[in-house]
């Protein structure tokens, strides 16, 4: 931006027309404006760790994608229209993508448009002690103890029009998740007249936004990824992407291309060719090959290779191994940010753990910033430059450091109330270690689903096994419901989940992430099919779906062409799938009708589910390596 102090004082007359420029809102506000737009107009990254770089040189525009409609944000005006058309909005999308860096693109091109102020709370932050109005005006009097009162800030938020970006959702400490949700769902109903932005992982407790759109960030293109690798090559000191683009065409490797379709994972791939000029085939060896680099203090800035002394005189094996449990303790308790007293005292309890090492926990916190610098500094606490570095030294814990407490810590995860804050742990950990996976996560999962399946399989007996079989796939982790209603409302989901919620016949539970189908009745009815896939395996069923295909089928996610002259269902009942006697859904000449109406992505496989629970029993039981022993 050429000329930011005239922009700033656009903005600020625009959204102050009665205040002077030298009353203290206008001061303090322009003041907050310069440091909150220089923060987020400078980026650091992995691939120049202890850099500030200028983030527009870097920044490839990301895609935003909302329903069937594509947002590009850039200085075009994409992201404007994408608030007009959705006020609220969740980005929610997987590591690396790019969640934190396109929130802060949005918020430098609000300002830089002058459309309105703009704020970005990190929901890591807010706590009994300081809430999100706190946040804010904090943000805005820059610590100064003279500042605007609260109640001035709520004023203005409460006049609407603003941009408030809500980042890192998912990072919310657990110890803090249930106040900082409530203030959350507070704030929104009191400054409801703002755009608002929630930016996380995948969550299931997002849900409970149901006013909120969501929206996902599109993979990058090929061409994408090759011009972010350009725009690291002008910073670094010997330019690489040339041959890195040519290796990675001459490789043809598809789990190459998977990789460069996540931000992340190109800068990781630009840095780890220019270490080993070779490309990793697995997520875990771009981390490894990345820590190595670090950890030899190999700058992409400058000629040749050099070895800082560390300040811990750890050398890289047990560097490694206090990072791993550094990791691990603060990933259990979802926190990717430390005061320094906190980080002090997990390392001590580390230095307790293994006694065969000694450091003092202050030279190993210098390290973690200068010498070996996978950490960063925020204000006054300091934090991984990278969730997915703590997911990954997290998973090689699990992997190589707890021995005899590995399966009960893994059963832990499995069995947290929110497994999904593990979810890119589990996928490397998988990587690491894919034959303890299947005996732990996916034996575990398929014992849900024989425990499930056992239930019904032998109910309803007069109904064929296969048909059987199918609804019982089609009901794991799933929520299915049909009503029949009047046909005006026929293709209006809107209208139809105002029906339905007002005559309480469906929860607002139930509205939430429902795929909804309409199909033609005689007399002027409509039969509504509601299916809620209940996602609380989100990460394990993305395993599931990429190494184990055979236990899912995937199918068209089109209506069925299925008629229903000769069904009867009483009018404005809202009828559960299940394996009743006495549903309707469930006679001899409706099962098979209603089976073909649960039309979501994908079915579980009943017999291919019960085949690998049966495989992985065998190993569980050390009956597989019987063979071993067999010398004759």
């Amino acid at each position: 931006m050429n000329n930011p102090d005239a922009i700033f004082d656009a903005l600020l007359k625009k959204r102050f027309p009665s205040v002077k420029i030298d009353s203290p809102i206008y001061i303090s506000f322009k003041n907050y404006l310069k440091t909150r737009y220089r923060k987020f107009s400078t980026i650091d990254t992995l691939a120049f760790p202890n850099m500030q770089i200028d983030f527009d040189k870097l920044y490839e525009p990301l895609t935003l994608i909302q329903g069937g409609n594509k947002y590009k944000i850039d200085n075009s005006n994409g992201f404007h229209n994408l608030l007009l058309n959705h006020q609220r909005i969740i980005i929610e999308d997987t590591a690396g993508m790019g969640k934190s860096t396109v929130v802060k693109k949005i918020f430098n091109l609000f300002v830089e448009k002058a459309i309105d102020m703009a704020y970005l709370v990190e929901l890591r932050h807010i706590n009994k002690d300081n809430t999100i109005i706190q946040e804010i005006q904090r943000q805005v009097n820059q610590n100064e103890e003279n500042g605007l009162e609260a109640t001035t800030i709520i004023n203005i938020l409460k006049s609407g029009g603003s941009l408030i970006i809500f980042d890192g959702y998912d990072e919310i400490p657990n110890s803090n998740r249930n106040f900082t949700t409530k203030n959350l769902h507070e704030f929104i109903d009191i400054c409801a007249g703002n755009f608002l932005i929630i930016a996380s992982r995948s969550e299931p407790s997002l849900q409970s936004y149901g006013t909120f759109l969501k929206a996902r960030i599109n993979p990058l293109k090929n061409e994408e990824a090759f011009a972010l690798l350009h725009r690291y090559d002008a910073y670094s000191y010997r330019p690489i992407a040339a041959m890195l683009i040519s290796k990675i065409l001459d490789d043809n490797d598809h789990t190459i291309s998977e990789y460069l379709r996540n931000p992340l994972l190109v800068s990781l791939l630009f840095k780890s060719f220019d270490y080993k000029k070779d490309i990793p085939l697995k997520k875990t060896l771009f981390y490894r090959q990345i820590y190595d680099a670090v950890f030899e203090a190999h700058d992409l800035t400058k000629e040749g290779y050099y070895r800082r002394e560390k300040y811990s005189q750890l050398h890289s094996d047990d560097f490694e191994k206090v990072l791993r449990y550094l990791a691990f303790l603060s990933a259990k308790e979802n926190k990717v940010e430390y005061s320094i007293d906190y980080l002090h005292k997990l390392l001590n309890i580390i230095l307790a753990k293994i006694p065969n090492l000694s450091f003092k926990p202050k030279d190993f916190i210098d390290d973690l910033l200068e010498t070996v610098p996978l950490f960063k500094r925020e204000g006054t606490d300091i934090k991984w430059s990278h969730k997915s570095l703590q997911d990954y030294f997290a998973a090689k814990f699990l992997y190589l450091d707890a021995n005899n407490d590995q399966e009960p810590l893994l059963n832990k995860i499995y069995h947290h109330p929110r497994r999904e804050q593990f979810n890119n742990l589990i996928d490397l950990f998988y990587e690491l270690e894919p034959k303890v996976f299947e005996c732990t996560f996916l034996y575990w999962f398929c014992l849900e689903f024989e425990v499930f399946a056992n239930k019904y399989i032998n109910i309803l007996s007069d109904i064929p096994l296969e048909m059987r079989k199918d609804r019982i796939g089609k009901l794991f982790y799933k929520t299915n419901k049909v009503v029949v209603i009047d046909s005006e409302f026929n293709g209006d989901e809107n209208k139809v989940f105002k029906v339905l919620l007002k005559e309480d016949l469906i929860s607002l539970e139930d509205y939430k992430e429902c795929k909804v189908y309409f199909f033609s009745l005689p007399n002027d009815l409509t039969l509504v099919s509601l299916i809620n896939q209940q996602m609380k395996n989100t990460g394990l069923l993305k395993i599931i779906m990429k190494q184990y295909p055979k236990m899912l089928s995937f199918i068209n996610n089109q209506p069925p062409n299925v008629i229903l002259e000769n069904v009867y269902l009483e009018h404005d009942k809202v009828y559960s799938y299940d394996f009743k006697e006495d549903n309707l859904l469930n006679t001899k000449n409706n099962f098979l009708y209603f089976n073909q109406l649960v039309n979501s992505d994908f079915v579980y496989n009943y017999d291919a589910i019960i085949d690998k629970l049966n495989e992985i029993r065998q190993i569980v039981s050390g009956r597989d390596t019987e063979y071993l022993y067999d010398f004759t």
